[in-house]
């Protein structure tokens, strides 16, 4: 089962994610060759979207989003699971990062289910925030509101800043 498709940045690419084999794949779209980008996961794993010239895999229940350069080998492991729980989260919970997201000027956001939270990072410059989410809610993804969806659900628009 397919748990998520994205066009690459040349829109020559299409990037999918399959939620009960655990990988993630790139397919070129004229050639139709399929490059294995990661394989055995941790399980669910969901987005692998391009963000400029690296891509963000992120590997759900394992608890981590792996970042990839323009030939789609890995770089950087980010990983949530050291990460403090909530004082009602069970110790034994599984891992449930959901997807990462880019929402600004070289920003991302993360949805870590586990910790009832989205943490919004700049990875270059190692910065982050983290706001709060009800445990009631089931987020899935975020995406950046354009100023005149803004402005026809008569809400400020407040922009974000690299300047976490």
């Amino acid at each position: 089962m397919i748990n998520s498709a994205y066009y690459g940045e040349d829109g020559n690419q299409v990037f999918i994610t399959f939620w009960q084999t655990a990988e993630a794949i790139a397919v070129n779209r004229t050639t139709g060759a399929v490059t294995f980008v990661a394989q055995d996961l941790g399980g669910c794993p969901h987005t692998l979207r391009p963000v400029g010239k690296v891509h963000y895999l992120t590997d759900t229940s394992a608890g981590r989003v792996i970042q990839y350069n323009s030939k789609l080998q890995p770089l950087v492991e980010i990983d949530f699971t050291d990460c403090p729980l909530p004082a009602n989260a069970a110790p034994d919970g599984p891992e449930w990062v959901q997807n990462t997201h880019p929402i600004g000027d070289d920003l991302l956001a993360t949805i870590d289910f586990r910790r009832n939270r989205v943490v919004v990072w700049n990875f270059e410059q190692r910065l982050y925030t983290v706001y709060p989410v009800s445990d009631e809610w089931v987020l899935q993804s975020l995406k950046r509101l354009h100023p005149s969806s803004l402005d026809a659900l008569q809400l400020q628009y407040l922009p974000l800043s690299t300047s976490l």
